[in-house]
């Protein structure tokens, strides 16, 4: 039995990982990336598996030293970052845009029992609360590459 080995150059497979398989997880992650565990964890899976493929890494290899090799982060940590991110823009935009984001508590004052809709997930919720966990002095911050370093 003949063993193949790839011939493409590793950069030119990290392009190609970028490109085509990369922005699925990115795409509109603020919006769905209050999913469950459970699926959480299914799509970091498919990360790790790449990432392996991209390797030629066995299945026993650890997906954290991989991704420490490549330099990944979990899919998780990136969604938390562009949630941030997002929430930083906001507080640089008008106000009529910020009122949208201010006084969240009151979505949990309401009786949303017989609501079809779970405000408790929403972008609008989970960035206020991750925009107020954050300390002032990072929320004030004078531009986004240094809040993003932050």
């Amino acid at each position: 039995m003949s063993t193949t080995y790839c011939t493409i150059p590793f950069d030119t497979r990290m392009n190609m990982y970028n490109t085509l398989v990369m922005p699925y997880f990115n795409y509109c992650s603020t919006v769905w990336g209050n999913i469950s565990k459970g699926l959480s964890d299914k799509i970091q899976k498919l990360q790790n598996r790449a990432a392996r493929i991209l390797t030629f890494s066995n299945c026993e290899t650890c997906s954290s030293i991989l991704s420490d090799e490549l330099g990944w982060e979990s899919l998780e940590n990136k969604r938390f970052k562009q949630l941030a991110m997002i929430m930083y823009r906001i507080h640089l935009s008008p106000s009529w845009l910020k009122q949208i984001f201010i006084n969240t508590s009151d979505v949990k004052a309401h009786n949303l029992r017989n609501s079809k809709i779970n405000c408790y997930g929403s972008l609008h919720n989970r960035g206020s609360v991750l925009w107020n966990k954050n300390p002032l002095d990072i929320r004030h911050l004078p531009s986004l590459k240094l809040f993003k370093t932050r």
